[in-house]
C-alpha cells in the first residue's frame, strides 16, 4: 500500500500534465495494486487460522478500499478532466491507517 501512495503522489507533482493525463497514471498504478492486494488478501485469508479470519476480512477489505479509491480516482479524473484528486487524498489517509495497523500487529509479534 505504501508504495502505491508513493508512486500515486510522485505521478501527481509531474509538472505541465493535464488531469487526463494524471488519471491514466494513476489508473496505471492502481489496478496493479488492486489486484495484487486482492490476490494477496485471497492467499492469506487461506493460510489464516479460523479463529482470526474476521479481523482478517476487515484488514484485508480496508486494503481493497484503499486501492480501490485510487483505481476510482483514477477513473474519475480521465471522465471529468477536473475532479477525482480528493478520492487520492481518501486513500492515502485510509492506506496510512492500514499500515498503522499492520505495524502495530508486527511490534507486538516481535515483542513477544
Amino acid at each position: 500500500m505504501l508504495a502505491t501512495v508513493l508512486l500515486v503522489s510522485m505521478l501527481m507533482l509531474v509538472p505541465d500534465q493535464s488531469i487526463r493525463d494524471a488519471g491514466q497514471s494513476v489508473l496505471l498504478v492502481s489496478v496493479p495494486a488492486t489486484i495484487v492486494s486482492f490476490w494477496m488478501g485471497a492467499v492469506s485469508l487461506r493460510n489464516m487460522p479460523v479463529v482470526y479470519r474476521k479481523q482478517g476480512f476487515i484488514v484485508i477489505g480496508m486494503k481493497l478500499l484503499s486501492a480501490l479509491l485510487f483505481a476510482t480516482s483514477g477513473l474519475v479524473m480521465i471522465i471529468t478532466g477536473d475532479m477525482g484528486d480528493g478520492l487520492i487524498v481518501t486513500g492515502c489517509v485510509l492506506a496510512y491507517i492500514i499500515v498503522l495497523i499492520d505495524t502495530w500487529v508486527l511490534l507486538v509479534e516481535v515483542h513477544r
